[in-house]
């Protein structure tokens, strides 16, 4: 119950869906910052999660993957560049494709993401930048 309402938090703060990652690997974080936090019951621990912005920075920070290069997951950028010209475009051909890429700290996901869309060689394909 308690890992359930967790990921609910997960998905309201941070837009997380637990089926992303699975819910094997959500429960492994939480127990991994309960041992670090000397908790061990998990209802015990989402009291802290809730009066505890530290921790909930501490449970953001080891359920993001901390790694980013380019094209990493490349069937990822497959499924967007085939979905993008077999579906969104048609439905939207003078419409404006907006990609959130959470986290990219270096760059890496969003240059892969134009990058992969330019490839479509589709004419109407142009990049804006919002600073």
């Amino acid at each position: 119950m308690a890992q359930s309402v967790i990921e609910a938090l997960l998905k309201s703060k941070i837009g997380l869906d637990a089926n992303s990652i699975g819910a094997d690997a959500i429960a492994s974080v939480i127990y991994q910052r309960m041992a670090d936090c000397g908790i061990t019951d998990i209802a015990n621990y989402l009291g802290k999660l809730q009066a505890s912005s530290q921790e909930w920075e501490a449970l953001i920070d080891s359920v993001i993957v901390p790694e980013t290069w380019f094209f990493r997951e490349p069937e990822s950028f497959a499924f967007l560049k085939h979905y993008v010209l077999s579906e969104w475009l048609p439905r939207n051909p003078q419409g404006i494709l907006r990609v959130l890429s959470v986290p990219c700290a270096t760059g890496e996901e969003p240059y892969s993401i134009a990058i992969a869309l330019l490839e479509g060689e589709h004419p109407t394909f142009y990049l804006a930048s919002k600073d």
